[in-house]
């Protein structure tokens, strides 16, 4: 018989969605969507090629017709990824060490734990973990993030620690990338 396993994108208790429909009254279009996926898309395949390039390959995937950008929502978009990638703080979880769409799997407490994260590095002195929430507007600050959201890194944290023995585990606050 297979052991369930704690998923901490789907905590038991969580009673607020991940996300709200994609065309409620306040985006009938469904335009927030489309955006945190091309967001999301860009993050997880601009870190394969060189820092260089970067700019230019933003620029042709933004300029597809298909994702209805508008040229000003098209520079919005490639100057935020940008600065992201470039961040100080998450550099590494995009460098060429790290694993895109990573797997993770482990026990807290004896209970299998298995999830998925858009963003992984391990080094010698750290785990960083990122996971994108581009779907949903952010907050402004920290403190106001979704208990749904925050709710899955503490299962987690023990998962992504356990290969760096000692070393510390990081979900660092990035800032806003989604727009309401």
């Amino acid at each position: 018989m297979l052991e369930p396993a704690l998923n901490p994108s789907a905590l038991p208790g969580e009673h607020e969605t991940p996300a709200a429909a994609p065309h409620g009254a306040a985006d009938p279009g469904g335009r927030r969507f489309r955006r945190g996926r091309v967001v999301h898309a860009l993050l997880q395949h601009l870190p394969e090629r060189p820092a260089a390039e970067r700019a230019a390959a933003a620029a042709r995937f933004l300029a597809r017709p298909g994702h209805g950008l508008t040229g000003e929502e098209q520079a919005e978009i490639q100057a935020e990824v940008l600065a992201l990638l470039a961040a100080p703080e998450v550099v590494a979880a995009f460098g060429a060490d790290s694993l895109a769409e990573a797997p993770i799997a482990g026990r807290l407490d004896g209970r299998l734990v298995t999830g998925q994260v858009d963003r992984l590095v391990v080094t010698p002195d750290r785990v960083l973990v990122l996971d994108y929430k581009t779907n949903r507007p952010p907050p402004t600050d920290p403190g106001d993030v979704a208990p749904c959201t925050c709710g899955r890194w503490p299962p987690t944290a023990p998962c992504c620690a356990r290969p760096s023995p000692g070393g510390r585990w990081t979900a660092p606050w990035s800032g806003p990338m989604a727009r309401g």
